[in-house]
């Protein structure tokens, strides 16, 4: 079984306004263990678009996308042409981004569609012990890696599909297949370290706080009510896309 690794640095968290300006990728053989093709690349754009509260924290730069990068069109096509090649792509958080970035990239590109393909969300769709975080680099330790170069595209793929190979394959492609929701802790303000030590992260929005949330599986949904029913209720949140 072949499985694609992917992600994407962007210029903000939109992805109908904002653009992919670097990708990484890793085309494994999964019964041999190993990555058989891989690429990174900057894409340069006509016209960037960036959100300039995102802009300091990226590592990447207009400048360098301009310098370095192919154009939009053709770093499309490399996704595609890989793509083609699988049945499984693998990003972490793709359902809620890399994945929302993709379709809205190939609608700008007019690019023909191809088939559906099942992708696998390392943040949902692997078990972890409770209270583990799942955050790729607090994963990454509790798997004993040590990535390098986070918050690159293709570093940040091999650091995910590592930690992928510690996992039952068959196991996590029967989650991927089930529905994935997100979850909000109504918690009183003096109790939000109870909702961090469930799981729960912070959610901003304009640098101000929003809610405490947790994407889960739909099956684990009376579970998290349990957990969490001594302290505060749950609520489902409608249309999440983290940010």
């Amino acid at each position: 079984m072949l499985i694609l690794g992917i992600d994407f640095e962007t210029t903000g968290t939109d992805p109908q306004n904002h653009q992919v300006i670097e990708v990484g990728m890793q085309l494994w053989d999964w019964e041999l263990g190993v990555p058989i093709n891989e690429m990174g690349y900057l894409v340069n754009h006509e016209n960037f678009v960036w959100d300039e509260e995102f802009k300091p924290k990226s590592k990447i730069t207009q400048e360098m996308c301009q310098r370095y990068g192919i154009s939009s069109k053709n770093g499309l096509k490399r996704i595609q042409m890989m793509m083609a090649s699988t049945e499984v792509v693998c990003a972490h958080n793709g359902n809620n981004f890399d994945k929302l970035f993709l379709e809205a990239w190939k609608v700008r590109e007019k690019a023909e569609a191809q088939p559906e393909l099942l992708w696998i969300d390392t943040q949902t769709d692997i078990d972890l012990a409770e209270g583990q975080s799942r955050r790729l680099l607090y994963m990454a330790a509790d798997h004993g890696l040590c990535p390098h170069k986070a918050h690159r595209a293709l570093a940040d793929v091999n650091t995910m599909m590592e930690i992928l190979r510690h996992h039952d394959i068959n196991h996590v492609l029967e989650v991927a297949r089930t529905p994935t929701i997100t979850i909000q802790a109504l918690v009183a303000y003096d109790d939000r370290e109870k909702a961090k030590a469930l799981g729960y992260h912070a959610e901003y929005e304009s640098g101000k706080f929003k809610y405490w949330i947790k994407t889960i599986k739909q099956f684990n949904l009376e579970r998290e009510r349990e957990a969490a029913r001594p302290i505060f209720e749950l609520a489902i949140v409608d249309n999440y896309r983290r940010k």
